[in-house]
């Protein structure tokens, strides 16, 4: 682990030799200690870099008002969550030992300090129903998420998650093969549509996000049109830039 003032010198450096005006922490346990992150934010501060805009990962359950204090005085923008469902059914199946109530309400008080939301939810999980879909979508309706990514489950080799459903899956190395039985790929997709489309095609949400036309006119359009062309099915995954 690479120690605070380490960071901020890396950091330092890529802004004199690449000016960089934003970052990103690709740490998805950036938020786990919370001393830690704090120590990142003032030393950002005192260097006089919190005008860059950057973003981190974390878990629902691993922040907290003072760390988000420190995150927003800092220039964080955004947050990215792995909150995978909205369904206690799921979130069992998973192993995640996550509350949903109290995720919600996690995610709830991010919104407070100005600091966008970004959740990562999975499909195509064994035993999931579209009632658990829709429990996903009001989930991220409810955080008041900025917006949602969607990745296809996948439980890889050597891991709790892939034991459990080791009878379920057809494996091998030679030739590489990982995928469930009798899953089809089809109905991933089309739930994947669903969940967009029922996400961001809402009046509220697009009207929230009005004000992109007048600070960042050619993101809108962008963004726009590549959600357009996505469901239009001309696009394979048009929302990689919000993730």
């Amino acid at each position: 682990e690479k120690s605070p003032e380490r960071i901020i010198e890396e950091i330092m450096l890529l802004v004199k030799t690449r000016k960089i005006k934003s970052f990103r922490f690709t740490d998805d346990t950036f938020t786990l200690n919370t001393k830690r992150v704090i120590k990142i934010c003032q030393l950002i501060i005192q260097n006089n870099l919190s005008y860059l805009k950057w973003t981190c990962l974390s878990r629902v359950d691993n922040i907290n008002e003072e760390m988000l204090a420190w995150l927003k005085k800092a220039g964080c923008a955004r947050i990215y969550f792995g909150i995978e469902s909205g369904s206690k059914k799921i979130l069992q199946i998973l192993n995640k030992n996550t509350d949903v109530e109290s995720s919600l309400k996690s995610l709830q008080m991010v919104k407070k300090y100005g600091i966008q939301t970004s959740g990562f939810f999975m499909l195509g999980i064994p035993g999931e129903t579209i009632q658990d879909i829709d429990l996903s979508i009001k989930y991220a309706i409810e955080a008041k998420l900025d917006f949602i990514a969607i990745g296809n489950f996948t439980p890889y080799p050597g891991t709790p998650i892939f034991d459990k459903f080791k009878s379920d899956i057809d494996f091998s190395i030679f030739p590489y093969k990982l995928q469930f039985k009798n899953i089809n790929n089809d109905n991933y997709v089309k739930y994947e549509k669903y969940f967009y489309k029922k996400f961001y095609y809402r009046f509220a949400y697009i009207l929230d996000k009005i004000k992109f036309v007048y600070t960042k006119p050619m993101d809108f359009v962008s963004y726009f049109a590549s959600f357009i062309f996505y469901s239009l099915g001309l696009k394979s995954n048009a929302l990689n830039h919000v993730q």
